[in-house]
């Protein structure tokens, strides 16, 4: 595990030209990638967070990706705040619209460099652990063709989302985006990752 997290993080030092903006999804590999970073790794660079925040969680999961990889640039982030998941589709729908949460999603968008780590659909899954669905719940999808999550959008093993009332309550980038990026790296690790 962490062998990969170092390895991203000496990819990302590695890149020609180094990325201007880089759009970051939080969690717990993403915050070990961003550890293994060196200070001065990438001046200026703007780190924009990908998908919304945590409910709950003893680690504060998105400092520790997002804050830590831009401190170490040194450069600047750009959170996204709003939770991952809401209880409504018109609540996703209002957020999504809001000006602050709008403009996030499209500079994350617009990112030619996108770091993420698939999630699992499992009891350890992040968005179980943060409190957004139940294990219960994470069953049920799994039994619907859930595999994993990918910027907290679930997805089948095509990458497909399966379930579109839940999709539509998380606030995230469009996986679109993140098929048109040019460089999106993913990095996972275990056996249960999408």
């Amino acid at each position: 595990y962490k062998r990969q997290c170092r390895g991203a993080a000496e990819y990302l030092c590695g890149l020609r030209p180094r990325p201007g903006v880089i759009g970051l999804s939080w969690g717990r590999t993403t915050s070990q990638i961003a550890a293994h970073l060196p200070q001065g790794w990438n001046r200026g660079v703007s780190v924009v967070q990908t998908n919304g925040g945590l409910a709950t969680g003893q680690r504060d999961l998105v400092g520790d990706s997002l804050r830590v990889m831009a401190d170490r640039g040194p450069g600047e982030v750009r959170l996204l705040l709003a939770p991952t998941m809401v209880g409504s589709p018109e609540l996703g729908r209002s957020l999504r619209e809001d000006a602050a949460v709008a403009t996030t999603l499209e500079a994350a968008a617009a990112a030619r460099t996108i770091v993420y780590s698939p999630g699992s659909a499992t009891s350890t899954s992040i968005l179980v652990d943060s409190g957004y669905l139940s294990v219960d719940e994470v069953d049920g999808l799994t039994h619907r063709g859930v595999v994993g999550d990918v910027l907290s959008h679930l997805v089948d093993a095509g990458g497909q989302i399966v379930d579109q009332d839940l999709d539509a309550r998380t606030i995230s980038m469009q996986l679109d985006a993140l098929r048109r990026c040019p460089q999106a790296i993913a990095v996972s690790t275990g056996s249960d990752k999408a």
